[in-house]
């Protein structure tokens, strides 16, 4: 049995993000659906005035929320059910919260779930009214965009992470080919600089090589005379 498109709702204070009233139909949410929804309610990043969507898992679905000042809107849908679908409807429960509560009465409560019969009409009404939505056909070319920027964007980013690669690559053929001009030039001058010491101790040992010569052979010139 495939489970429908919206799978539970939630009405919630942004304080410690106690769940205060939610609805779903029987049999279409788990415990660990619920429990991931509390976890993520509870976990402190839920900012005020702000939306988010967190995709969860195929399983229990994706996660879309709206938060007040005090409160926040939460859906579980599943993963096909459009975004600005799934925020046309936290709206539309913001209007009926806006009029069936007030900010005293959520942060009064003391229980998980207390002013659920309280809620209970208002979030089946939006529940009936937003379950079996079709999805317009500018939601679907907004889905469509949004993938296709999200393609986009990761071509783009390894597009430039491979231009800093090539660049890095380049900045070190330059180092390199520099190191090797100057490894060559310092080696000419070493070899220059061997040549003339090899020069000088060859004419060195030329110039002892012939005092010897001389002290050994004048004297015996010398006296032959």
């Amino acid at each position: 049995m495939s489970l429908p498109n919206l799978r539970y709702i939630t009405l919630s204070r942004l304080q410690d993000g106690l769940v205060v009233a939610s609805y779903c139909k029987k049999g279409s949410v788990t415990a660990e659906c619920a429990q991931t929804v509390s976890r993520v309610l509870s976990s402190g990043n839920v900012k005020p005035n702000t939306q988010l969507t967190v995709t969860i898992n195929e399983e229990i679905g994706t996660l879309h929320l709206a938060a007040g000042e005090t409160d926040v809107l939460a859906v579980v849908t599943s993963a096909t059910y459009s975004r600005p679908s799934a925020f046309k409807l936290l709206a539309a429960l913001r209007d009926l919260v806006t009029e069936h509560l007030t900010a005293e009465e959520v942060g009064e409560v003391s229980k998980e779930g207390q002013l659920t019969k309280k809620c209970s009409s208002f979030l089946k009404e939006i529940f009936a009214q937003y379950d079996e939505v079709a999805m317009e056909k500018t939601d679907e070319v907004i889905l469509q965009v949004e993938e296709v920027k999200k393609v986009m964007e990761g071509n783009i980013n390894r597009v430039l992470q491979n231009t800093d690669c090539l660049k890095d690559t380049e900045d070190k053929a330059e180092e390199l080919r520099s190191g090797a001009e100057q490894f060559q030039k310092r080696s000419e001058v070493l070899k220059k600089i061997l040549w003339w010491r090899n020069f000088k101790m060859k004419m060195i040992v030329g110039l002892l090589v012939g005092c010897v010569l001389g002290y050994i052979f004048v004297p015996i010139i010398v006296e032959s005379q």
